[in-house]
C-alpha cells in the first residue's frame, strides 16, 4: 500500500459544517473529512474540465457516422417466449424464504 506525503496544517473551518462532513462520510477525523473534500473537488475539477474539452471539440465525421447508426436488432429476434421462462423461473424461486431474503437486504418496499 502506497501513503501519499502529508503536510501538517493549521486551517479554520465552520465547526458545524466539519461536523455534518464528519458524520455523512463516517470518517474519524477531521484530517480524514478534509482529506475527501479534496479529493472530491479535484476530482469534479478534473472532469468538469474534461467535459469543457470535450465540449470545445467537435466530433470528427466518423464519429458522428458511428453516433447515428442504428444497430441490426434482427440478429436478437427468436422464438422464445422470455416472459414465460422468466415468470416459470420467477414462481419457483419465490418462497417465503426468498422473500424474507429480499427484505432483509432491501427493506420491506418493494
Amino acid at each position: 500500500m502506497s501513503y501519499m506525503a502529508r503536510e501538517k496544517a493549521t486551517i479554520t473551518v465552520d465547526r458545524e459544517k466539519l461536523a455534518e462532513a464528519r458524520a455523512m462520510l463516517g470518517v474519524p477525523s477531521a484530517s480524514a473529512a478534509i482529506d475527501v473534500a479534496l479529493s472530491e473537488l479535484i476530482r469534479r475539477h478534473r472532469l468538469r474540465s474534461d467535459l469543457e474539452a470535450y465540449a470545445r471539440t467537435p466530433p470528427t465525421a466518423e464519429e458522428a457516422a458511428l453516433g447515428a447508426a442504428s444497430p441490426d436488432w434482427g440478429d436478437l429476434a427468436d422464438d422464445t417466449d422470455w416472459d414465460a421462462d422468466w415468470d416459470a423461473e420467477w414462481d419457483a424461486d419465490s418462497d417465503a424464504e426468498s422473500d424474507a431474503d429480499w427484505d432483509a437486504e432491501w427493506g420491506e418496499d418493494r
